[in-house]
């Protein structure tokens, strides 16, 4: 038993981050394969369970839903018919839905006290602004805004960017940027010093198709909610819960755009 309770100590975790990915991967699942893979494992069912699920038909029709007791609800908690085998599964995210259907399945798992794996229904939403649809490659969100290196490097490589700690020797040029690469998307967002939030700019990648604007919902989203948030204390009400503290950063009263 003390060996079965470390194996799960170690593979739930890296089950839930792997789950969390499939935004950034787009990563998705054919019906059946989700049922055997992560409703019919009794493991990965303890987080698949707790988590909205968007199911995609042939023709382009949706239903997002959760699993229970064999089936599948709505936010109203109304049966939804079952899904063909040629219909895909995708980890839900508020951005696929209008914000009274977010809303209804926020009063439902409250109502319910169901405690999701990680942050799913009130995940930040990054709606991309008029000035970033018009720069296109870059945002200015972040700029200006002087943090510690050595808890932002630590954040950032936990959440998947590539980036090196700056030496008071210098860096060469790979180094200099920090960068999240999402192949999927077909763009990979990078900044510039981790010690100064510069603009976050957005690089067509040539192994994958680009998107229809570097600056789409996307790929703003995931990697916005990436990057940490200075001025949160580290236990706070914020929705990403892993903020800096307060005191690992100030506000920069220079512009650097």
């Amino acid at each position: 038993m003390e060996n079965a309770a470390k194996d799960i100590a170690l593979i739930l975790p890296e089950a839930r981050r792997r789950i969390e990915s499939a935004w950034r991967d787009g990563r998705h699942w054919n019906y059946q394969g989700w049922q055997d893979r992560l409703i019919g494992n009794g493991l990965l069912r303890t987080l698949s369970e707790r988590l909205i699920w968007r199911f995609v038909g042939p023709q382009s029709e949706a239903v997002v839903a959760m699993p229970r007791d064999g089936g599948l609800v709505d936010h109203a908690g109304v049966r939804c018919p079952v899904p063909g085998p040629d219909w895909t599964v995708h980890l839900w995210h508020p951005l696929d839905s209008p914000a009274t259907t977010v809303a209804a399945w926020r009063e439902r798992l409250a109502r319910q006290t169901i405690q999701q794996p990680f942050i799913q229904a009130w995940r930040p939403v990054y709606v991309v602004t008029d000035a970033e649809l018009a720069t296109q490659s870059y945002s200015n969100r972040f700029a200006a805004h002087i943090l510690e290196q050595a808890p932002v490097m630590a954040i950032l490589k936990k959440r998947g960017w590539t980036a090196y700690n700056r030496s008071m020797h210098g860096n060469n040029a790979e180094h200099e940027r920090v960068r999240l690469i999402l192949p999927h998307h077909g763009v990979a967002p990078s900044s510039g010093s981790p010690a100064l939030a510069r603009a976050c700019r957005t690089s067509r990648r040539r192994s994958a198709a680009p998107p229809s604007t570097p600056s789409s919902p996307r790929t703003v989203s995931p990697s916005s909610r990436s990057i940490p948030r200075p001025g949160c204390r580290t236990r706070c009400p914020c929705p990403s819960m892993q903020c800096l503290p307060a005191r690992s950063a100030r506000r920069c009263t220079t512009s650097t755009a």
